[in-house]
């Protein structure tokens, strides 16, 4: 099962206020522990993140969630705090008499390779995250001063938070209780983030005004839920019409923002398989395999597409052949999945066996031999013999006899 990874990236330089980043990343690693979709989430923490950890942390663990926590930038009249409580914004400076002066560039502080703080820019941000950060679907900046940063990264990023004002660091740790809590759970990013605010008004805070959500055009997070498991033929079948149908509209949504997502693609592509949808699903599937030529999955469902839901002794052999080269490149990119020879050694012996022709190599004996020592999805071999009209049970004999 592929988790989500949560990158915690904190910053808290030796010139900025101190702050208890500890303490929240300590919170969010409880919260997602007692959820009850724990085992969906991996959460990966990075200290004294420097602005290069950034870059090459998305490249290297490609999470599906990135949290900044640490400093956004302010100006204010005065460096002091006059209510004594932390915050997480670094203060500029202005004149006792309020002159004018170009505003600052907004941004986040990492810390430099001195220890001292680093402003990395909005646009620094945002040039990144389009470069590298193609796996990210919600970004956390748990900062100060960080609206402008989360619009501009709301064109490249599905899901980003980021706050309108100065926000104090207990509030801040608050509002990653709630919104992690929830998303453990299977909430949608829209009621995580609503049960973020709620939580920050709990504990009797005044800044549960300060988190705004933004996201990419044409997506509701209402419907986004991050917990969703893979979209396969195997947990499709436990699901009825009207469910498959939802997924269908949130995965075209998705897609109209990120026509080229890999798991959309494949998500809406086997929920109209599932639905006898034959033309649609074909459609997404060779979108994929132009889009993602190295995933074995798109060549698989395809080839299941090729059969629209007859029997291999029933259709012709051209069909036969295609979704034969189809399956055998799947086996290509994928040697160690099982399914995919189990997969061909139903149709070759349901077309050519039953009709009493002659067998290609490797033969179905061969096929099934090798899948043997391999990875196999019992559950997902079902459903999939469903599809194309065999029986479950002579598969079955090959492979425990």
């Amino acid at each position: 099962m592929q988790k989500h990874i949560i990158l915690f990236l904190a910053a808290n330089p030796s010139d900025t206020d101190r702050l208890a980043l500890d303490r929240e990343a300590h919170a969010i690693q409880v919260e997602l522990e007692r959820s009850g979709h724990r085992e969906r989430f991996e959460f990966v923490t990075r200290w004294a993140a420097q602005p290069l950890d950034l870059l090459r942390e998305l490249r290297k663990l490609k999470p599906t969630v990135v949290h900044f926590s640490g400093h956004g930038r302010s100006e204010a009249t005065s460096g002091l705090r006059r209510d004594g409580f932390t915050r997480r914004d670094v203060v500029d400076v202005v004149g006792e008499a309020g002159r004018e002066r170009e505003q600052p560039p907004q941004g986040l502080f990492f810390q430099a390779a001195d220890g001292q703080s680093q402003f990395v820019s909005a646009a620094a941000l945002q040039e990144t995250f389009g470069a590298a950060g193609s796996s990210v679907k919600v970004v956390v900046l748990n900062t100060c001063y960080s609206d402008l940063q989360a619009s501009v990264l709301a064109a490249h990023v599905d899901y980003v938070v980021g706050s309108s004002g100065a926000i104090r660091d207990d509030a801040a740790r608050s509002f990653a209780i709630g919104f992690y809590g929830a998303l453990g759970e299977r909430e949608s990013i829209a009621s995580a983030f609503k049960q973020g605010r709620a939580a920050i008004s709990l504990e009797g805070l005044r800044e549960s005004d300060r988190p705004h959500l933004f996201h990419r055009r044409g997506l509701d997070p209402e419907i986004c839920i991050l917990t969703d498991p893979a979209i396969t033929i195997a947990n499709l079948s436990k699901l009825d019409k009207s469910t498959i149908q939802q997924h269908i509209a949130q995965y075209t949504q998705l897609l109209r923002a990120a026509p080229q997502d890999r798991d959309a693609l494949l998500a809406i592509s086997v929920c109209y398989l599932q639905l006898g949808l034959f033309e649609p699903s074909e459609r997404f599937l060779r979108q994929m395999i132009e889009t993602h030529p190295a995933d074995p999955s798109g060549y698989c469902y395809r080839a299941i597409c090729q059969l629209k839901g007859k029997r291999p002794r029933t259709t012709s052999l051209p069909v036969i052949r295609e979704a034969e080269q189809l399956v055998a490149t799947a086996l290509q990119l994928d040697p160690t999945n099982g399914s995919y020879d189990v997969l061909l050694a139903a149709l070759r012996h349901d077309y050519y066996v039953i009709n009493g022709m002659r067998v290609p190599t490797p033969v179905p004996g061969d096929l099934i031999k090798s899948a043997k020592a391999k990875h196999i999805d019992l559950g997902e071999i079902e459903q999939i013999l469903d599809l194309i009209k065999l029986s479950h049970e002579p598969v079955k004999r090959w492979l425990f006899s």
